[in-house]
């Protein structure tokens, strides 16, 4: 079953009680998995609303709160510093940002932290994704091409990185036509990471392709209904029902 991840990001603003209620509303509306985002100390000046940085001791009571209704909770990172002063054993996983695929050392310490990792690969070649994935054989490779328009979404990409890898596959969304998640399922992958943001009219750095909290409910039954309908693929023998022979 595909695991739907909700990316807060930076959605949240610097603010720690819209993050809270970010995190409590998408689980209830059927998240599997929770991250947040974490740049760089210099890249939160407070130019832009969310250039503000949530408190370290934030992200220890959101973990918390994940893990106490049941889901996974992940940070998505920049460098190996991160995840030394995050190191919680409440946190599930890693997602790696796409800027920082080439960065082997932030990916061999978030491997050898023990704890599953996410690579995303917006800005990598199927060639730079097998070389990867020969030296890390745990890691899930996330497909996404870091553009908003439908035309770049490329979801046959998918299907080539499977075929040429045994990692686990999983899908980023940035489309701003959220359909692009439903055709993604039909490749069967491990997760579908996308965007959410609240309701009100802000400046998010994740905006156009960020899914609005009310709706996020709708869209998880639309996503599991898709599914369902794909079924497991196999063909198998069957008796003819009754109803045929009317």
């Amino acid at each position: 079953m595909t695991i739907f991840i909700a990316e807060i990001g930076l959605n949240h603003l610097g603010d720690e009680e819209r993050a809270m209620q970010l995190l409590i509303e998408a689980v209830e509306a059927g998240a599997n998995g929770v991250t947040f985002q974490i740049q760089s100390p210099s890249y939160y000046d407070g130019s832009r609303p969310f250039r503000v940085a949530l408190p370290k001791s934030f992200y220890k009571s959101a973990a918390s709160m994940a893990n106490k209704m049941g889901v996974q909770f992940g940070l998505a990172i920049h460098s190996a510093d991160v995840l030394k002063e995050h190191s919680f054993s409440n946190v599930n996983f890693w997602k790696i940002l796409s800027m920082e695929f080439a960065n082997d050392q932030l990916v061999k310490a978030a491997v050898d932290s023990g704890r599953y990792t996410y690579l995303s690969t917006g800005v990598s070649s199927l060639e730079e994704i097998q070389i990867k994935a020969k030296k890390y054989k745990d890691i899930n490779f996330v497909h996404t091409t870091l553009s908003e328009k439908v035309a770049d979404a490329n979801i046959s990409a998918i299907d080539t990185i499977k075929k040429t890898i045994n990692n686990d596959i999983s899908f980023g969304l940035h489309s701003i036509d959220i359909r692009v998640a439903m055709l993604a399922m039909t490749f069967d992958l491990h997760s579908i990471f996308f965007y959410i943001k609240s309701i009100e009219a802000l400046d998010y750095p994740d905006n156009l392709h960020a899914i609005e909290i009310n709706k996020l409910r709708d869209c998880i039954t639309d996503w599991n209904f898709a599914i369902t309908a794909l079924g497991d693929g196999n063909k198998s023998i069957k008796n003819i029902p009754n109803w045929v022979y009317e």
